[in-house]
């Protein structure tokens, strides 16, 4: 359920409209994946589509939500322009099947980045940095849909009065539970669907690690990698039993 409460517990009651409905072939690790990561990523494809976008640009798209919109992206042929910090992560938007990759620390990455968007008439983003990044990109296209604060400044900044009041920009905030909300039983029903058909595909996770809570030294070591570099991996967090080794 993406209702987010009693995360802890063994049983729960939930709407189930707000529960994604698995087939029993779906192994317990892929479900552990199955909410808001491929939820964010359909709901950002479907405000891409409703507006007629063929391509939009991710921030922070080396990230495994941002694989998965580069990969499923490609199938609903809308192309993603990522936007990474480091070159390792923009080899991993490459091998994701990234064509478009820019590199947000390079002196004159507003300059590439407009010239990006002009070039394939590219008018949507999505930024998971907040901070300045907003004002940045909206020098680029015309709509900006803020889901995430990497940057943990507490205020979006820079931003010009002159580019909602005179070009028309657009900046909105993204929450899951909230755009869930907004859909009707028909769109929530065909979400649940390709979540449950994509789960083991475009939409799986990469797990780092797989602890067990009873296993005090790994679980250190996972959270401490995590800490360093949240890229490589996710870690699955057992209630029960013993660890495994990663995907």
């Amino acid at each position: 359920s993406f209702a987010g409460d009693a995360l802890w517990s063994e049983y729960a009651v939930a709407p189930a409209l707000s529960c994604v409905t698995l087939p029993d072939a779906v192994p317990l690790r892929a479900a552990a994946g199955a909410l808001v990561n491929p939820l964010t990523v359909l709901s950002f494809l479907d405000i891409a589509k409703s507006g007629g976008h063929k391509y939009l640009v991710h921030t922070a798209a080396a990230s495994a939500l941002g694989k998965q919109l580069i990969r499923v992206g490609k199938k609903d042929g809308v192309e993603v322009v990522c936007v990474v910090r480091r070159e390792e992560q923009a080899q991993i938007c490459r091998e994701a099947g990234a064509t478009h990759v820019l590199n947000m620390t390079d002196a004159d990455f507003a300059a590439q980045l407009q010239a990006k968007c002009k070039e394939l008439d590219c008018k949507l983003a999505f930024d998971a940095i907040a901070g300045d990044m907003p004002s940045v990109l909206l020098k680029a296209v015309p709509e900006v849909h803020v889901y995430g604060g990497l940057s943990k400044q507490p205020k979006i900044a820079g931003i010009e009065l002159g580019d909602f009041l005179f070009h028309g920009k657009r900046l909105h905030g993204f929450y899951l539970t909230r755009y869930m909300k907004s859909k009707s039983l028909y769109a929530l029903w065909g979400f649940q669907q390709r979540v449950a058909a994509l789960l083991t595909s475009e939409l799986s996770t990469n797990w780092a690690y797989d602890v067990s809570l009873n296993d005090k030294a790994k679980l250190v070591e996972a959270l401490q990698a995590y800490h360093k570099s949240s890229t490589a991996g996710k870690v699955l967090l057992r209630l029960t039993g013993d660890s495994s080794s990663a995907e």
